[in-house]
């Protein structure tokens, strides 16, 4: 589900690193000037998708070893 403009509602393209506040393009540029400082979120999601991955991988590896014991 696309985060939403905290001012908005728009989809939002940015958010503070750090926080669950969000912004779109017009309302960064406006609140902000420089979106420069701020994080675009499909950078954040990938992060976020690469970490569930990782886990799963884990998650994974933990069962084939628990079943190689019995």
């Amino acid at each position: 589900m696309p985060k939403k403009c905290i001012l908005c509602e728009k989809e939002a393209e940015y958010c503070i690193k750090g926080s669950s506040e969000s912004y779109c393009k017009e309302c960064a540029v406006e609140q902000f000037q420089d979106v420069d400082y701020l994080q675009r979120i499909e950078k954040q999601s990938k992060k976020v998708v690469s970490l569930i991955a990782d886990a799963m991988e884990e998650g994974v590896s933990d069962d084939e070893e628990m079943s190689e014991e019995e």
